[in-house]
């Protein structure tokens, strides 16, 4: 006889037992492998997902627990389900068929319409199937209507029995902490702010340099490892100072300061102590003689006596005014050319300035502007024999590129243009100057043979021509130019050219 389980609800997990027993009656044991199905309402879908068996359960033969589970999607509302042995036997005879347990999931709830309460027909509510409800009073009084539609407004009064004190901002509870982890809490210096007795950190006690102020140990900035290590370099190499009576919101007197004038202009001061410690200012003067720095812009409050600072330099231009840490009194550095400190070598080491020591055409004629080594430039008699120690221009001491160089400014250059090349032209019979020819050119370039020339021949006058030669023409170290004429001797005109 099979067991009815009830109208159960989808998703639940329940249990039940059944006894097989032989035809004698005999309770007997569920055997052949047996397997539960569970059949859905008159269909012949089935599924063993959901009972799970276990015969002769607590060990007394022929007692069978099932335990059913119906979360699987197989379990819906509004059906009728039935438990079947499709696998088993009893006494060595099947028992394929026997239905050991029926239910029903939401199927035996009659639906109810409620179309009236209390003799009024409810409002159709806002969502189908749903029914709403108005709520107007609690506990015999009426609520009163909420701030925000829909939403109920709650006005506590009291928490664990006591009464709860009114809120020094409306709406807002207030929270009077009085313990802490079973502990009394002390009454803070300032009224309602807790104080924080910060005694560990990260397992290290917490030291403090002065009181109330823990120590900072930074190791990184920003996640620069070094940054730190450069604002430290950078701070110790300031000047400390303690400011003295007179100063103001812009202006540090210091009689410790006895720098020239200006010395400390564009520095940044930093103040360490007094209202504005921590605040950075940039020095725009420094007077010596009354030992004031003024610097922009103001702080909150004057400097006064006591008051301690760093000064700092900054990076940027730098205006040398004392050389080896001279400073008091020291006199400002010369400088022909603004900008640049004149240098006065007493000594350098051999082979300092050599050939191989000077860039490629770093002295080259159109280094020098015009005129800067001429006559007028040149003192009398500052280059005379005896200004120069003894072979100090012979061949030896005048590196190769030095001649080439000298050359260069002498001689025309090599595949170089070169206009007005004069010369002159003679009549073959009486060998006086020839006037009024049609000259033709020809050249001959490091011994090579005779060619055309590329240059323009013009005559000047009496006798005279000029040639005005092509890059072409001066392709070579030794130019031969060989001009003739049908009525004249033939003129010849040699140039060396420099590379």
């Amino acid at each position: 006889m099979s067991v009815y389980l009830g109208d159960l609800i989808d998703g639940g997990t329940h249990d039940f037992t059944f006894t097989t027993v032989r035809d004698t009656g005999l309770p007997t044991v569920l055997a052949g492998t047996p397997v539960l199905s569970v059949y859905k309402d008159n269909n012949l879908t089935q599924t063993t997902i959901g009972p799970t068996l276990t015969v002769d359960h607590d060990g007394v033969v022929g007692l069978n627990h099932v335990r059913l589970v119906l979360t699987d999607a197989f379990y819906v509302a509004d059906t009728d389900y039935s438990v079947v042995i499709t696998t088993g036997t009893v006494n060595s005879v099947s028992v394929v068929g026997y239905v050991v347990a029926q239910f029903s999931i939401s199927n035996r709830m009659p639906n109810v319409n409620v179309a009236e309460w209390l003799d009024t027909a409810p409002a159709t509510p806002t969502v189908a199937g749903v029914p709403e409800v108005d709520i107007t009073h609690q506990g015999g009084g009426a609520i009163p209507a909420p701030a925000v539609t829909g939403v109920p407004d709650v006005n506590p009064t009291h928490w664990a029995d006591g009464a709860i004190p009114a809120q020094g901002i409306t709406g807002v509870p207030e929270v009077d902490v009085t313990h802490f982890v079973a502990g009394l809490v002390p009454t803070p210096a300032t009224t309602g702010i807790p104080d924080v007795n910060v005694q560990e950190w990260l397992d290290t006690i917490v030291t403090a340099v002065t009181a109330g102020r823990p120590d900072v140990n930074v190791a990184a900035i920003d996640n620069v490892t070094n940054a730190a290590a450069v604002l430290s370099a950078w701070l110790n190499e300031g000047i400390v100072g303690t400011a003295d009576a007179g100063g103001s919101t812009t202006t540090i007197v210091d009689a410790a300061l006895t720098e020239i004038d200006d010395i400390h202009n564009y520095k940044a001061v930093l103040l360490t102590s007094g209202t504005d410690a921590g605040s950075i200012r940039l020095i725009t003067n420094f007077v010596a003689a009354s030992d004031t720095l003024t610097f922009t812009p103001p702080v909150s409050t004057a400097i006064g006596a006591g008051v301690t600072f760093v000064l700092i330099p900054l990076l940027g231009n730098v205006d040398v005014q004392s050389w080896l840490g001279v400073l008091t009194g020291a006199a400002a550095v010369n400088a022909l050319i603004a900008g640049r400190v004149d240098s006065s070598v007493g000594a350098m080491a051999a082979n300092v300035i050599t050939a191989a020591a000077i860039n490629a055409a770093a002295i080259t004629a159109a280094k020098f502007a015009a005129g800067a080594i001429d006559a007028n430039a040149i003192a009398a008699a500052a280059i005379v024999a005896a200004t120069f120690a003894t072979d100090a221009l012979d061949a030896a001491a005048l590196a190769t590129d030095a001649v080439n160089e000298i050359a260069r400014a002498i001689n025309p250059q090599t595949n170089t243009a070169l206009s007005d090349i004069t010369f002159e032209m003679y009549d073959s019979t009486n060998h006086n100057p020839a006037t009024g020819l049609t000259v033709a050119g020809e050249r001959s370039i490091d011994g090579g043979a005779y060619a055309a020339v590329s240059g323009a021949i013009a005559e000047i006058s009496d006798g005279t021509y000029q040639f005005d030669a092509a890059n072409a023409d001066m392709n070579g170290a030794m130019i031969v130019f060989r001009f003739t004429a049908a009525t004249a001797d033939d003129t010849f005109v040699h140039v060396r050219t420099a590379a």
